[in-house]
């Protein structure tokens, strides 16, 4: 079965339809059978989840008319671990989407990213009361999504948020080398990096720079 291009941006313009997405961008990219079409989402939130980033890439023959494979590949993690789906026609497509999105089929590091948009000024504030710190409390956190298609490698996540309403300070998260992560903090024209391996604590490691640096 063949599946047109044109068929193929109808059907995903459909799954995505409404206020789904914050940002959306798409770029093609030739290879040596083809082109890909990469589609970049960013803040993505359905009524399951939010999801902060992901990519999808399917592969168009080289007059761009038409599906290679009916196939795809998803950014799983942002430790760039790609998952490839297969499908039998656009209806199929359309399902195998919807899953992944609905039940968060996302790895550990990108769901602790998106897990802390949900309600971070109410966890991180939890953080402060549950340690006995008054002395601080975040008023706003705020994200700034990917506004352009870059190599997963590249990928840098950027948050700004604000502390007593006095103090905005800006965080940064990208990758470290293939297993490790920098999370970095600036603060009147000062930085402070911290590396993790792991991102499943992001509110302890937020609350430990407000109580330590500020």
């Amino acid at each position: 079965m063949k599946i047109s291009w044109i068929d193929l941006q109808e059907r995903i313009k459909l799954i995505f339809s409404g206020d789904k997405v914050r940002l959306f961008k798409d770029i093609l990219e030739k290879d040596t059978n083809g082109w890909n079409w990469i589609l970049n989402f960013d803040d993505l939130r359905t009524d399951k989840a939010l999801i902060v980033h992901t990519k999808m890439i399917f592969k168009l023959s080289p007059d761009q008319k038409f599906l290679r494979k009916l196939d795809f590949l998803y950014l799983k993690d942002i430790n760039c671990l790609y998952k490839v789906i297969r499908f039998d026609d656009l209806g199929d497509l359309e399902n195998s989407i919807k899953l992944i999105l609905n039940d968060n089929l996302f790895g550990k590091n990108l769901l602790a990213i998106s897990e802390l948009l949900i309600e971070p000024e109410i966890n991180i504030n939890k953080y402060f009361f549950d340690n006995r710190i008054e002395k601080y409390s975040i008023f706003s956190f705020d994200y700034t999504p990917v506004k352009v298609v870059i190599p997963c490698q590249k990928l840098e996540f950027n948050f700004k948020f604000n502390v007593n309403n006095t103090q905005d300070v800006e965080m940064k998260i990208k990758k470290s080398g293939k297993e490790k992560f920098n999370i970095i903090f600036s603060y009147n024209s000062e930085k402070w990096i911290t590396e993790q391996h792991e991102l499943n604590n992001l509110v302890d490691v937020i609350g430990k720079f407000v109580v330590e640096k500020l």
